[in-house]
């Protein structure tokens, strides 16, 4: 007489197969996963964060954006070296392969030396524990009138000529008048701050806007760059000869920017740290040049 095996043998032989199955299945991809994903970039002992979001500090654009999966880094950062933001709790990695043996005793020389540069205003290197502030001279060579000692670097940084009148839970107000250099700009209407005429100073005149060391509290300062938006949007735009509706008729046209020397005053700084603006009345157009569509 034939026999069979009983139905609790069949079950166990299934799920034992069942089981192998998978377990081939979750080695496949845990190699496949480790062929194609970047290993973690070499950290050091602290981590640094911003606004909660925690960033990954890459010696490479290359390495960061392929560890995060974006298209490229950004800057700056408190160093100056890459970062990305990503969903992975990482640290600072070492900012490149800088030249230690050259002297470094101000800003030119430790930028030369391939230290970490941060793009703020004005510009700053970090070499040694040491952060060197760049030192920038007026149109005849001097330092501004008012100046303050910034508590983490070794030089005097120059500031606006502007007075300030008063201050309240979010505007600084302040009166006089600066003459400044750099490009006007404006975003397509429909996009974020688009439709918006603004100016950003060059670095030849950026210390004309206020940037108060102790905006938000002693130590805590107002590092943006320096641009503005006009107050009066109708009559800037009718200065620098710009049309809307002409100008952006053409789907094509993301941005207009040119470049131009303007007066202005009644200038308010805006400290909700938003998507806001600080805006100042145009006083009149010293030079500027046709507008292009061909953006920075």
């Amino acid at each position: 007489m034939r026999t069979h095996p009983s139905p609790g043998f069949s079950t166990i032989l299934a799920l034992a197969i069942a089981l192998v199955i998978l377990g081939a299945a979750i080695v496949g991809i845990l190699a496949y996963g480790s062929g194609n994903q970047p290993a973690m970039p070499t950290v050091n002992a602290s981590a640094s964060t911003s606004d909660s979001i925690v960033k990954l500090m890459c010696a490479q654009d290359a390495e960061c954006a392929a560890y995060c999966g974006l298209d490229s880094c950004y800057t700056p950062f408190c160093d100056g070296t890459k970062h990305c933001a990503c969903n992975y709790t990482c640290e600072p990695v070492p900012a490149g392969n800088a030249d230690t043996s050259a002297a470094v005793t101000d800003f030119t020389s430790c930028a030369a030396a391939g230290n970490p540069v941060q793009e703020s205003y004005p510009r700053k290197c970090s070499a040694g524990g040491v952060t060197f502030t760049e030192v920038l001279a007026n149109a005849n060579g001097n330092a501004a009138l008012n100046t303050y000692q910034s508590s983490n670097t070794n030089t005097v940084v120059k500031s606006t000529t502007l007075q300030k009148l008063r201050t309240d839970d979010r505007y600084v107000y302040y009166s006089g008048s600066i003459t400044v250099s750099g490009k006007y700009k404006e975003l397509e209407p429909t996009t974020l701050l688009g439709g918006q005429l603004c100016f950003y100073a060059d670095a030849e005149t950026g210390y004309l806007i206020p940037r108060d060391p102790n905006l938000w509290g002693e130590g805590n300062a107002d590092t943006r760059l320096p641009w503005f938006c006009f107050k009066d949007q109708a009559t800037a735009k009718t200065l620098f000869g710009i049309n809307d509706d002409v100008v952006f008729r053409d789907t094509a046209v993301a941005c207009i920017q040119g470049k131009a020397t303007v007066e202005v005053s009644n200038y308010v700084v805006d400290k909700l740290e938003s998507e806001v603006f600080d805006t100042a009345e145009l006083g009149s157009i010293v030079a500027k040049d046709a507008f292009t569509t061909s953006c920075e």
